[in-house]
């Protein structure tokens, strides 16, 4: 199952929001470097500190819907 990037979030609350609104419509996804930026506490500014949210590839079209959706309505 390949894996794709889906989106990388601002900010831990984004994180939480996604995570589980893809949950909630049954889409499993994975959260790479999720505690990453925990190591070093402070701004976390850093590109290599960046959360990344991964979904199979099959699953990648409904995910890349249903975050437009919410990100749309929260710009």
């Amino acid at each position: 199952m390949p894996l794709v990037n889906l989106h990388t979030p601002q900010t831990e609350s984004e994180l939480a929001v996604l995570v589980a609104m893809l949950e909630g419509y049954g889409i499993r996804c994975l959260v790479q470097g999720q505690h990453f930026g925990s190591l070093y506490p402070g701004l976390q500014m850093l590109p290599q500190m960046a959360s990344s949210i991964m979904v199979a590839q099959e699953d990648e079209r409904t995910a890349r819907d249903l975050l437009q959706d919410f990100l749309d309505a929260t710009d």
